[in-house]
Parts: structure tokens; sequence; C-alpha cells
């Protein structure tokens, strides 16, 4: 994570200084059925690229036995004003609530299900107000897109990074009736949401994060919900490759902007399901890829060979290693290797 100081500016406002510690990138409150209430979150990061796993545990969480206070890597300090702080929490406590409702009753199938033109199940509300409810999800995915950049480097497009910041910035700013009768949001990047009706699936397995790959619409998960916002008019191409998703949930009568009223996508759990086990099968291959990097780095040995290499050893040390963490597991075998090669 780069280092802030209340000295910097705002990253949202870019007008005062950014004061305010403690800042989420995704909001708790909607995470919480992945995580963990507030003070007894469990949290997992991946950083493929550095080969780390990091595990935060809550304060009050049970298997918190660290005394050393540390932030989650879903947190960080100077990131914001007070002001933006304190707008953002006013959107937020206005639709999580909603969120949450909204959620359970589609578990419980205790809302009618409505069917698009394309096949998409969907449901309509009322509250929270459609308007609102983009201006959450937008400011989300900023945030996000603000989170990998800060804390791994990457980049998204510019353009449309700034276009979501100046809407965030400027209608988190207004009163909430305001909001609520604004035209802005039907000219603003299109939005489509999806949930699912989960069964017997363990929720912490859900993620939130931007997709690994660029695609138009891009995917932004948010744990229990799936965004889906275009950066452009039309689908890229290879759309289900980059995403695993079917184009078919990019259906123009679920675009919240234009809706008459909120509406929401349930996904098929099969869908839902396939994406998360794609997601986690490319990040462990990303994972060790970096430990056979090291290899091939040290040793000059070809990828497939050094690949070879490190999965015998992680077969042959797995039942000795005092190692803590998948880290110390990965860099423990990858020394192992380097060092029989060279001897």
């Amino acid at each position: 994570m780069i280092k802030r100081s209340e000295e910097d500016l705002c990253f949202l406002c870019k007008v005062n200084k950014a004061d305010k510690a403690g800042s989420h990138f995704t909001p708790i409150g909607i995470i919480k059925k992945v995580v963990g209430k507030r003070g007894y979150e469990h949290e997992v990061t991946i950083a493929p690229s550095k080969g780390e796993v990091n595990q935060y545990f809550g304060r009050d969480n049970l298997k918190n036995t660290d005394p050393t206070i540390r932030q989650s890597d879903n947190v960080a300090d100077h990131i914001f004003c007070t002001a933006c702080e304190e707008n953002l929490g006013k959107i937020e406590s206005e639709c999580i609530p909603y969120l949450h409702t909204i959620f359970d009753k589609v578990s419980q199938a205790a809302t009618p299900l409505h069917t698009s033109r394309s096949g998409n199940s969907f449901i309509k509300f009322s509250n929270p107000n459609k308007n609102v409810l983009i201006l959450f999800f937008y400011s989300i995915i900023w945030r996000q897109i603000l989170n990998d950049f800060l804390s791994h480097g990457l980049q998204h497009p510019k353009d449309f990074f700034e276009t979501l910041r100046k809407i965030v910035s400027t209608e988190i700013s207004k009163p909430l009736n305001e909001i609520k009768k604004s035209e802005v949001f039907k000219d603003t990047p299109a939005l489509i949401i999806f949930t699912c009706k989960f069964e017997d699936i363990d929720l912490t397995s859900l993620i939130y994060n931007p997709n690994p790959y660029p695609a138009n619409p891009e995917v932004f998960s948010i744990g229990i919900y799936e965004t889906l916002i275009f950066k452009e008019p039309h689908i890229s191409q290879h759309y289900e490759l980059s995403t695993k998703l079917p184009a078919s949930v990019v259906d123009d009568d679920l675009i919240i902007n234009i809706a008459e009223q909120g509406i929401i996508g349930v996904m098929d759990l099969e869908v839902w399901n396939n994406r998360n086990k794609w997601f986690f099968a490319k990040t462990a291959d990303d994972f060790i890829t970096t430990y056979v990097n090291k290899i091939v780095n040290a040793t000059r040995l070809p990828f497939s060979a050094a690949e070879a290499l490190l999965k015998a050893e992680t077969h042959l040390i797995g039942g000795t290693t005092k190692a803590k963490t998948y880290a110390d597991f990965f860099t423990e075998a990858v020394e192992s290797v380097i060092r029989k090669y060279k001897s």
C-alpha cells in the first residue's frame, strides 16, 4: 500500500486534506455475510504477483491471537477527507440494510421473480431508490479500482476511473432527495447488478474485487452481489473467456439506469459457482507461477521443468514443513529446489 499522510489530498474530492483514518475500500456492511460483522471479521487477501496470502482477524474474533494491532487490507488511512467519508457513509446507510433484505428475500424465495426478454430472472423494488443504489455501487467500483492501484499498482483505464470519481464526488455531496430526483444517472455508465439464490453455500468463499482481466462491461464482485459496468456501449469480444460469465447476462433489460424502478438480476447458481471456481483456480495458478518464476530466474531452467520440480518438492516437504503460511511453505520449497539444483 502506498504510504499516505493527512497532508495529502483526498482521492475523491481532490480538494480537502485526507484527514480521515480507517477508510474501507469495500464497505464492511455490504460484505458482512462474507467476512463477518465488524470486529469479528475474518478476511483473506491473496496477492498472486507477490506470492502472498494474508489473513486478518477482527479484534473480537476468537482466532485473533496476535496482539499486534494491524489493519485489514480492505482499510487504509488518509485516503479520504472527513466530508467525503461522511457523504459515502450517508449513501451506504441508505442502501445496505435494503440490500441485505433483498438478498434474504431472494434466498428464501420470498419475492416474485420476473423474466427478461433474454431469459434472465430479476426482481423489482422501490427501496433503495435506484439512483441512490447506482451511486452506491459506483462508489464501491471506484474504490476497488483505487485499491487495485494503491495495493498492487494495477491500472484501469484512466478516463473511466476519472469519470466515476467525478460522478461520485459530485453526487454524494447532494441531499438524498436531490439524488433521488436526479436525471444524471440516465447518462452515466450503464450498470447491471446481480445477486443469487445460494443453496447450502459457504458465503465466506465469495469474493470482493475487480475481475482479473479487462472486459466490457467490467465485472466487479462485491460479496453477495456482482456488478457489470459499461466503459463503452458494446460488449467486448471474448467476453465469456475473460469473465467466465455467459454473454446472455449482458442484458439491456437489466440496466438499472434506464429501468422504471430498482431492478436486480438473479443469476443462476451454477453460473455464479463456475465463475467463483474459475477465479480461485486462476488465482492459485498465478500464485504458483510467481514461485516457479523464482526458480527460473535463479536456475535458468525452462518454466515447465521448474514447475515440475516445485510440484515434486511441495509433495516431498508437505509432511515435514514447519511453515505456518502458504507463502512460507512455497518459499521453503523454492529455496530447496534452488539449493538442490545448484549443488
